[in-house]
Order: C-alpha cells, then sequence, then structure tokens
C-alpha cells in the first residue's frame, strides 16, 4: 500500500499512510469508529465471505483547511454458529 490524499472539497483533505506505524506516528489524537460492513471490501476480496472496517483517524485543521489522516482494519464478519 501506498501514501496518499484525496481532495473531497476545497477545506476538506482526506489523507492516509502506507502503513499502520507510520499513522501511529503522527503526533495527533486518535478516534477509533466503530466496526461497520463494506460491501467495497467485500467486492475487492471476492472471497465468498462478508467485510467489515473499522476507522482510525486523526485531524488537523489550520488555514481554514481540514486535514483527516485515516487508517482502516479490515476483518472478514462473524457469522453465528446455526
Amino acid at each position: 500500500m501506498s501514501s496518499g490524499c484525496s481532495i473531497a472539497l476545497p477545506t476538506v483533505v482526506y489523507a492516509w499512510t502506507a502503513t499502520k506505524e507510520e499513522f501511529d506516528k503522527l503526533a495527533l489524537s486518535e478516534t477509533l469508529h466503530d466496526w461497520k460492513s463494506d460491501k467495497t471490501t467485500t467486492v475487492l476480496k471476492g472471497d465468498g465471505q462478508e467485510w467489515e472496517r473499522r476507522c482510525h483517524s486523526k485531524t488537523v485543521e489550520g488555514s481554514g483547511v481540514l486535514v483527516i489522516f485515516q487508517w482502516f482494519d479490515e476483518r472478514p464478519i462473524e457469522t453465528p454458529n446455526a
């Protein structure tokens, strides 16, 4: 994976790092979001399982621009035994 960014709005930038280690080195407070089903990951994996993702985010704002750094964990959704 590589690092990069995407400009969602003129004042909002989403950025990501190549590794979780690089993300963790950002000296910003982290928000850990809930696990959510992710149909895009399910399609991309194409392994017959349903997947979910959890977002780690850190933000910084200056000069009217908000930068949101994100890292995602992925895992197959556990289905209870029938």
